[in-house]
């Protein structure tokens, strides 16, 4: 709940208490990416990169493949010298409107960002004492004093790693580098509807059902039902319907990724 700033700083911390020469890698849980071995070669260049220059943070590009607005997109420089499948990043761009995407994917010097990184944790820290010196602080105070977690993280500065620490680095301000590992590989960000749509087995007529799901002339829709009984879904064509004990939600798929407005919503209006 403290944004991914904190969980990768978090970790990076207290592997730098550990091994002062550390170096991870902070991976999604809701990705779906093939073959794996590709990817596992793609990290071990990531490795290699950072073993050849410290002061390097690696992200992972995915070469877009439509104009999609959910994604934030990495604005890309020079073939990094001795690693062919590597670039320099010149700038974060995030998620754009339509308009703004379809100009990148037609620029062609843009990749998806997948929001994979490696870095050595000392690497981070010190971009920390930097830039974020308040996080910085109170999260080495959390691996020497973890029995005070529940104190000292509610202190912590909410934010995203590529707003805290990736952007402002891209931008110069600093004299570590980014560079970004171009991954050509199918890959999906299964936190999105769409995404999930897309991952999850389908019918003949691009249907696809999590729980008990009953669809009727219905087309590229995605319906999921976690409650009790039955969720019918009738004449619909490319929807997500949502069934929950909680609430329920349905939208076309394109405007699926405006769900954090509704739970922003229904957040506020709970009693």
């Amino acid at each position: 709940a403290r944004d991914s700033l904190n969980a990768a700083a978090w970790s990076s911390a207290v592997l730098a208490k550990r091994d002062k020469d550390a170096t991870l890698v902070i991976l999604a849980a809701d990705h779906v990416i093939h073959p794996v071995e590709v990817f596992a070669e793609r990290i071990r260049l990531g490795f290699q990169i950072t073993a050849d220059a410290p002061e390097t943070l690696i992200t992972f590009g995915i070469v877009p493949t439509a104009p999609l607005s959910g994604f934030g997109y990495l604005k890309l420089g020079d073939t990094l010298p001795g690693f062919p499948t590597a670039r320099q990043v010149l700038e974060f761009k995030e998620k754009p409107t339509a308009e703004v995407a379809q100009t990148y994917i037609a620029d062609g010097g843009y990749w998806w960002n997948s929001g994979m990184f490696i870095w050595r944790a000392d690497t981070l820290l010190a971009l920390l004492d930097q830039l974020q010196p308040i996080n910085a602080k109170l999260l080495r105070e959390l691996t020497v004093t973890p029995q005070r977690t529940a104190q000292l993280y509610a202190q912590l500065p909410a934010n995203s790693i590529d707003y805290a620490v990736m952007e402002p680095v891209s931008r110069g301000i600093t004299t570590a580098h980014i560079a970004a590992i171009g991954m050509e590989l199918e890959w999906r960000d299964v936190g999105s509807y769409a995404a999930l749509r897309a991952a999850l087995p389908q019918d003949g007529y691009g249907n696809a059902a999590i729980g008990q799901v009953m669809f009727t002339d219905c087309q590229g829709t995605l319906a999921i039902n976690t409650a009790p009984g039955v969720l019918a879904v009738v004449g619909m064509s490319d929807v997500v319907a949502v069934r929950s004990t909680a609430a329920t939600l349905l939208c076309p798929l394109a405007d699926s990724e405006r769900v954090k407005e509704i739970a922003g919503l229904l957040a506020t209006q709970q009693p």
